[in-house]
């Protein structure tokens, strides 16, 4: 383990290095590219890591190899049982682990759904599950209980969800999501953050979480009725999304720096071309750092639709829970959210085409 993490922070710190230089997108991208084939191999690590919590021992050396399970595996074939048996070894071992915040944000984004909606990852949920009705102390309890919430949000958005099963999944999740953090209000809800760091926002405290949860069920879920955004064009000017009331809205969370999103551009730009634009908007929202990046996109290349600014820690991108580039919803003129996904695969384009013919 420890000479895979030494490895492994040398290779962070080329990324970062990379990330950095001042030199042309394609020479940056041909070195990031010899960089990759330079990574650390977990797999030996991960198999040490799981003989030393099958093995027990030393308490420390225990809780360290449990740690690095759910921190590390999740990139690897079969990271739903390796992430679950570190994190039952922490329950085990050290139930008032005081990193669970961490662990707990480490286990959801181990997570991936398929089409359907259905979850990979059964041994993450029952995880979950257990804890949310078995940890001793509440405030875990009610941490568990938010990502069993987010795990069904998660799972309603399939985007081949069949319209029963998702509107049950919803259900369930504002079940599980109401009053969650009756009696830890104030507790943490994230795990403290590296000087620096600028991963997505996240709701300070449970209650703001449980407030955050509910929100994107009811109004940022497929099924769910979209509320009122209120965000700023590049030019800094104010927009409201009841500007574009009656027409189909398909927003777009996107970034420079995402090589999807660039790919699937040109498509973008094919949709906005034909479909007419007083039954379509296509409302791009990025998450750049600054919308300087932005702009001087658009002085290269053809961005013929709005954007709005929101920047990666927004609130606009938590409550939206925007954890994948690009992140696309669709909108009916009532509202309605009709879809989410990552990719403009055939099946969404699609569907973005009919809801848009259907207008009259």
């Amino acid at each position: 383990m420890e000479e895979y993490l030494e490895r492994r922070r040398a290779w962070t710190d080329l990324e970062t290095e990379l990330a950095l230089a001042d030199i042309p997108a394609e020479e940056k991208w041909r070195r990031r590219q010899d960089a990759w084939s330079e990574r650390p191999e977990i797999r030996r690590a991960i198999a040490a890591a799981t003989a030393i919590v099958e093995a027990g021992g030393a308490q420390e050396r225990v809780i360290e190899a449990a740690g690095f399970l759910v921190a590390h595996a999740n990139a690897e074939p079969d990271a739903d049982w390796h992430m679950a048996v570190g994190a039952r070894t922490l329950a085990a071992r050290a139930p008032r682990f005081e990193e669970w915040p961490r662990v707990m944000m480490q286990l959801d984004a181990g997570r991936t759904f398929a089409p359907n909606g259905q979850s990979m990852a059964r041994e993450i949920d029952a995880f979950f599950e257990r804890m949310a009705a078995n940890a001793a102390d509440p405030a875990v309890r009610a941490l568990a209980r938010y990502y069993v919430a987010v795990g069904l949000m998660r799972s309603a958005n399939g985007f081949w969800s069949q319209p029963g099963v998702r509107e049950a999944r919803r259900q369930r999740a504002l079940e599980a999501a109401a009053g969650l953090s009756a009696g830890v209000e104030h507790e943490p809800f994230a795990p403290a953050q590296e000087p620096g760091s600028s991963f997505a926002s996240v709701p300070p405290t449970l209650a703001a979480a449980e407030a955050d949860l509910l929100h994107g069920i009811r109004h940022a879920t497929v099924g769910g009725a979209l509320s009122e955004m209120v965000g700023r064009r590049l030019d800094g000017s104010e927009d409201r999304l009841s500007a574009y009331a009656g027409r189909v809205v398909l927003i777009d969370f996107w970034a420079t720096g995402c090589r999807r999103c660039a790919v699937e551009r040109p498509a973008l730009r094919e949709l906005v071309a034909e479909l007419p634009v007083d039954r379509f908007t296509l409302l791009g929202i990025s998450v750049d750092e600054a919308p300087e990046a932005v702009i001087e996109l658009g002085r290269d290349e053809s961005v013929p639709w709005t954007n709005w600014h929101a920047g990666p820690a927004s609130d606009l991108a938590r409550r939206w829970y925007v954890r994948d580039l690009p992140t696309y919803v669709l909108v009916d003129r009532e509202g309605v959210i009709l879809a989410r996904t990552d990719g403009l695969t055939d099946a969404f384009t699609s569907l973005i085409r009919r809801t848009v013919a259907a207008v009259r």
